[in-house]
């Protein structure tokens, strides 16, 4: 009969630790189950849903080996201890024998693998190992990612770091300086930047554009964002020039009587990645014609303006977090930079 393994864990989150560990469980046994835990009540705060827990498991499972079959548990109701005991280990022994019937060796790395084996309710056949307990493989931990990310980047997997990823957003009327300082941020940070969408896509359309064009904009505006949080490059901060909602902004200014033309720009904005800080430059630099604006009066710099105040507003609001109005001039960088440490 062919050996088959069982390890157990919150992942909450799961760390490079846990992959390190899944590989050695393999080196034993011909198939590992890996259970995940959902405790609604006690599971630690990770950024990240029960369900998304489990989904970054799969994945990261799945590049490691097809011999690894992930499934997960709804424990809210157990008995719960925050340490390992033999009377939890006790009541979960029999759960997982009738789950995982043709499991022969428990793999983990806290005691509660030995206490469960222990308590098998058939121990002919059981057997335990306890994987790297003193982390001295991989040195890292669920506690240790969540306590401070940044400094635990490398030991995060790719599937799970845009969930611990801070993304700030610099908006702001046309002419206003934005892009600048957005790249100039990157720079200052090392951090990817996501570019506005629209010179990347149609840089020979200028004020030639329809409303259809926007949907095309806003949707790879989307994809680039999701691109930039799951990208090497990403360090814990990603960067973005402008967002869907200002996308639309301008769509209702151009085409305003195109409501179905630019639905497709609505639905994108749903899509967009939560943003954890939103910066917004103001009107205060000198209006230039690059080819893509035709709203350099005062009057319509000033209203335009106003629009996308509103956006940053409802932005923040929606998003849960600060919204910032930069001041001018020279003193617009270390500003941005000052508060971007603060959610670091």
């Amino acid at each position: 009969m062919m050996n088959e393994g069982l390890m157990i864990g919150k992942f909450a989150p799961l760390t490079n630790g846990h992959l390190t560990a899944f590989s050695m469980a393999l080196a034993h046994c011909y198939k590992l189950n890996v259970l995940v835990c959902i405790d609604h009540l006690h599971d630690p705060e990770c950024n990240m849903t029960s369900e998304q827990r489990i989904e970054a498991v799969r994945v990261e499972c799945a590049r490691i080996s097809d011999r690894i079959e992930v499934s997960f548990i709804d424990c809210t109701a157990f008995p719960y201890e925050k340490e390992s005991s033999r009377e939890i280990s006790r009541f979960w022994a029999p759960i997982l024998m009738d789950k995982f019937p043709k499991v022969t060796t428990l793999f983990g790395s806290e005691d509660y693998v030995r206490f469960i084996a222990e308590e098998w309710p058939d121990c002919k056949g059981i057997s335990y190992q306890i994987l790297d307990k003193e982390r001295k493989t991989t040195h890292i931990s669920a506690t240790m990612v969540r306590s401070n990310p940044r400094q635990y980047w490398d030991f995060i997997p790719a599937s799970v770091k845009p969930f611990f990823t801070k993304n700030v957003l610099v908006l702001g009327a046309e002419s206003c300086g934005k892009t600048t300082l957005t790249k100039a941020l990157g720079k200052v940070f090392h951090a990817p930047v996501v570019p506005e969408m629209y010179r990347s896509i149609y840089p020979e359309k200028g004020m030639t554009f329809t409303a259809e064009d926007l949907g095309v904009v806003a949707n790879v505006q989307t994809k680039a964002q999701g691109e930039a949080n799951r990208s090497f490059f990403n360090k814990g901060l990603v960067l973005h020039d402008t967002c869907c909602e200002i996308t639309l902004m301008y769509g209702r200014e151009y085409f305003p009587n195109e409501y179905f033309a630019l639905g497709p720009v609505e639905n994108c904005i749903k899509k967009e990645v939560k943003f954890d800080l939103v910066l917004f430059c103001d009107i205060d630099v000198a209006w230039e014609n690059d080819g893509t604006r035709t709203l350099g009066n005062e009057d319509d710099r000033k209203r335009m303006r106003d629009k996308a105040y509103s956006v940053a507003v409802q932005k923040a609001k929606r998003h849960g977090c600060e919204l910032v109005v930069l001041p001018a001039d020279y003193k617009r960088l270390p500003a941005a930079i000052d508060v971007i440490e603060k959610i670091l």
